[in-house]
């Protein structure tokens, strides 16, 4: 009778598993997009083909090209193929982690369910929405654990044969792992702990027996470890400074003290980070500021999971499967299993001068703990609670980390659609851009790019369909490359082996003001600055040179594969349009856009995107049109003062006898 009920009981773990996976990582997939690190991998994938992604990690993790190729091969650049992959490699994940603990308390159900369903919602994570990017260290670890399943399975098997086979295949899955990833070697100590509780037992031995019954079969793994090692160290070099094996070293013999006592200080701060922070300040972070819509979802979320722990709880109980001692022996052993294995698996990262923080959007380095965590949290929460409080207890922390991670990706998918509504306005306002201009975009804060490549990558997706080289290029702002902006350098780029020109000269500077507001292409001295725009884009925008526009070119389509569907026609189009007509000296037709989008009741959020309908107004003699506008656009006392003073520098004496500056900056001049 047991023998049917154990697959029935698997099958409800798993598809808890499932479900968590599905409530985490699939209810906002359709509104993700790309970001950061993705975009070049796209570019280069669609542009120049699966050898360019290659390509791209020779000069520092080889042996990622080639699984990262593949996946391109099978998913293309559609993100939510990306995105239902990164998910389903989670869940396996969290396979690969029950099947490991089972063999290690094979009649403790709930808590090993719980520490798997735990380590798949895990919120020490937040860079699940970059899927193209992190799915490789998602599918790395699943590779570790499996690594650590086959071992366990390897010891139990009764045939050689089996044994041989599993070993070899846990070298293998080890190695995959730590090739595409150095800093997941820290496994490498998980896997001690996990043979030490299979072996440690036997009152009559001795410690030093059972410590060479850990340790033999792990000889296999550990020298797998050190091969790689030896040539990581040894024979490879890094052509980037974060993952420089010799720049590291010299950090150390420089001041060895002070690294000596940041690792000591950084060991105890991410311990506690990992284990008990991560539950509870990622939470806070994504939700103190968020709509009250993000934050009822999120809590929805986590409703549900902790539903599904205790549905599946009550299901254990129902088939007299639940364990209900009072104080589990077994506890002792996975609490410092837990604990132990957290500190191994980020003992590397620690040592190479990074740590966990829940303040940065690339703060991934808590990953490969997360399984530990969850079986220190699972024994935690059976040996501090009675039978009943354990499923409360679980519920919570699962509730927790799904909120934490539904938060996170309603950030994300906000930080998608800005980038949509960047690159199809520019789409409208821009139908083509002259060879080598530099994109300078300026989101909205809290959403900024940081990289060049985020921006050039897309941009060249739709202005060089099928071209290898960058036709345009792209630069964020900072520190330096603003002060290079206002000194108007040229300057090289290399990244990842792609180099290109920026030259500063050449810059179109785009915005997305906040509080809804379209995309406002800078025109240089024209002086049409949004009083929404902070101090940032009010120095940049003098730079920008609308004239890299081809205005008369033939439009460029953002692919729908990557940046989705067109957004609707509404207002941002007809500006965009008008925009452009404006550019064009085609004025008949801006006022028929103008004609139109009043007709269907538009209206905009920012007062100044009424000026490009107000100018073909004011110069087809339309007054009272214009009148109309003009009487609208005053109302923004801000915006108009910065228009009216740069079109008194412009035009001189001539602004007081245009009509359409002295209409609207008529009592302005009278005011200064």
């Amino acid at each position: 009778m047991q023998a049917k009920r154990i697959p029935t009981e698997i099958g409800l773990a798993a598809g808890f598993l499932a479900a968590l996976s599905a409530l985490a990582y699939l209810s906002r997939a359709g509104a993700l997009g790309f970001y950061t690190d993705d975009w070049y991998v796209i570019w280069g994938g669609t542009q120049r083909g699966l050898g360019q992604i290659v390509d791209f990690y020779l000069v520092d993790r080889p042996f990622m090209g080639l699984p990262f190729a593949a996946t391109f091969a099978l998913l293309g650049n559609s993100p939510l193929a990306w995105h239902v992959y990164a998910a389903l490699l989670r869940f396996l994940g969290g396979l690969a982690a029950l099947w490991l603990l089972r063999q290690l308390w094979p009649e403790e159900r709930l808590a090993t369910t719980l520490a798997a369903g735990l380590f798949v919602v895990y919120p020490g994570f937040l860079s699940q929405p970059k899927a193209v990017t992190y799915q490789l260290n998602i599918l790395a670890l699943d590779l570790g654990l499996l690594s650590l399943g086959m071992m366990a399975a390897a010891v139990r098997a009764q045939r050689k044969w089996a044994r041989v086979g599993l070993t070899l295949a846990a070298v293998g899955a080890a190695l995959l792992c730590y090739a595409m990833f150095e800093y997941m070697i820290g496994l490498e100590g998980v896997r001690l702990l996990v043979l030490a509780t299979l072996f440690w037992g036997g009152a009559a031995q001795k410690t030093t027996q059972r410590a060479l019954r850990t340790l033999r079969p792990a000889l296999p793994y550990l020298g797998g470890a050190l091969a790689f090692l030896i040539w990581r160290v040894f024979f490879f070099t890094s052509a980037r400074a974060a993952t420089d094996l010799g720049g590291l070293k010299g950090q150390y013999l420089a001041d060895p003290l002070g690294m000596g006592l940041r690792l000591v200080v950084e060991t105890f701060k991410d311990m506690l980070e990992s284990l008990f922070l991560a539950w509870g300040v990622p939470l806070y972070n994504l939700t103190q500021r968020a709509e009250t819509g993000v934050v009822l979802q999120a809590l929805g979320v986590g409703l549900l999971g902790g539903l599904a722990l205790f549905g599946y709880g009550m299901a254990l109980r129902v088939r007299g499967l639940d364990s209900r001692d009072k104080e589990p022996a077994w506890t002792r052993g996975a609490l410092w299993m837990g604990a132990a294995g957290t500190l191994a698996a980020l003992l590397p990262v620690l040592l190479a001068g990074r740590d966990v923080y829940f303040a940065d959007a690339y703060d991934h380095y808590s990953l490969q703990a997360g399984p530990m965590v969850g079986l220190f949290l699972a024994a935690a929460a059976c040996a501090w609670f009675r039978p009943k409080g354990r499923i409360l207890a679980g519920a919570v922390l699962i509730a927790a980390g799904l909120a934490a991670q539904n938060a996170n990706a309603a950030a994300y998918s906000r930080a998608w659609e800005y980038q949509r509504q960047l690159w199809w306005q520019l789409s409208w306002r821009a139908p083509d851009l002259k060879d080598g201009t530099v994109i300078v975009p300026v989101l909205p804060a809290g959403y900024r790019l940081r990289e060049g490549y985020e921006v050039w990558s897309p941009a060249n997706l739709i202005y060089n369909p099928g071209g290898e080289d960058l036709r345009v290029v792209g630069m964020t702002l900072d520190d330096q490359t603003l002060l290079q902006a206002l000194r108007r350098e040229t300057f090289g780029e290399w990244f990842r082996r792609v180099e290109y020109t920026v030259e500063t000269r050449s810059s179109l500077v785009v915005s997305l003001p906040p509080g809804g507001a379209c995309l406002h292409v800078m025109e240089g001295a024209r002086g049409e600055i949004s009083s929404r725009e902070e101090a940032l884009v009010r120095l940049v925008a003098p730079l920008s040179d609308a004239s890299r526009i081809a205005a008369e070119a033939a439009a460029h389509i953002p692919p729908a594969a990557v940046f989705g569907r067109e957004p609707e026609h509404g207002w941002c189009y007809y500006y965009q349009q008008a925009s452009l007509a404006r550019q064009r000296q085609d004025w008949q037709a801006a006022a028929a856009l103008g004609d139109e989008a009043q007709e269907r009741g538009l209206a905009p959020a920012d007062i100044s995107e009424w000026m490009p309908f107000y100018e073909a107004y004011a110069v087809l003699e339309r007054r009272e049109q214009a009148d109309y506008l003009g009487g609208l656009l005053r109302t923004d006392a801000a915006f108009l003062n910065t228009y009216c003073t740069a079109q008194r520098a412009q035009l001189g004496a001539q602004a007081a006898e245009s009509y359409l500056v002295h209409n609207l900056c008529g009592n302005v001049e009278a005011a200064n």
